[in-house]
């Protein structure tokens, strides 16, 4: 039996209102200053992490708008293409959207409709459309198992790591949830971990961050599986030991189940 979404609705507006917050308010300093990405970065952020715990939520009209956003600030962010006042405008008209499909959406009874395909659409033409690269197949390590395998949870978005937990405990996993990388490298350099799920994005940077640091405490022949979640987009080539394990993928409930016995044999 799956989880009750439901139940989770108010944890996931919390957290979705705070973002909206971040978004309106960053875009206003980006207005003011569009040579500062500071700004930028920040919504980024709330923005992925929005559109991984919509995911989760199955509230497929809000990951839907989330990831367009995201889709434009992206080229802000890699200063390929500056602010200007079209965008802002179509930016906060699309937060003002979102804001109300979060306050009244729930879960699998929120399809992509009208009012969100056209505002899509609209996010689209404000940005160069680009190759979207499929990342390379790389070979799995031999993955350990034992009686309950324990798994470290490093995500930015309070929502998804709860998810995360919830399934993943159900499944039989000891799981240690954290929501930035240093205090997931804090765990790992205390006790080994057969698997590591981690956010695309963190507070403190993209997960090959974490990695590049992990390595500093993980011997290569004991690094984990690493799978990360929440990306549908391309992965640049990742500091970790020659036969570990990665998986990219944009992972529902069972999907993270189901991987999660792959790797470890369970």
């Amino acid at each position: 039996m799956g989880l009750d979404l439901e139940s989770f609705l108010d944890e996931f507006r919390t957290e979705a209102t705070h973002h909206l917050g971040v978004l309106n308010s960053q875009l206003l300093l980006l207005e003011r200053n569009p040579d500062d990405l500071t700004p930028v970065r920040t919504m980024f952020l709330s923005a992925h992490t929005l559109k991984g715990a919509a995911a989760m939520m199955d509230l497929a009209a809000v990951e839907a708008l989330a990831h367009a956003i995201e889709d434009v600030l992206a080229p802000l962010r890699e200063q390929q293409q500056q602010l200007n006042s079209q965008t802002a405008d179509c930016l906060f008209q699309a937060f003002d959207l979102l804001d109300e499909r979060i306050q009244h959406d729930v879960p699998s009874g929120s399809p992509v409709d009208a009012a969100i395909t056209a505002m899509v659409e609209r996010l689209q033409r404000a940005i160069q459309p680009e190759d979207q690269a499929t990342p390379p197949d790389l070979p799995p390590a031999a993955a350990l198992s034992q009686a309950s395998p324990r798994v470290l949870v490093v995500e930015a978005s309070a929502t998804v790591r709860l998810l995360h937990q919830a399934v993943l405990i159900r499944s039989g996993y000891t799981v240690d949830a954290v929501e930035d990388s240093a205090e997931g490298i804090a765990l790992v350099a205390a006790q080994p971990y057969q698997l590591i799920v981690i956010g695309r994005e963190l507070a403190e940077g993209p997960a090959t961050d974490f990695l590049a640091i992990m390595q500093q405490y993980v011997a290569p022949e004991r690094f984990p599986p690493i799978v990360i979640t929440q990306s549908d987009e391309e992965i640049p080539t990742l500091p970790i030991p020659h036969g570990a394990f990665l998986t990219v993928a944009p992972l529902e409930q069972e999907g993270l189940t189901a991987l999660a016995q792959q790797l470890l044999l369970v």
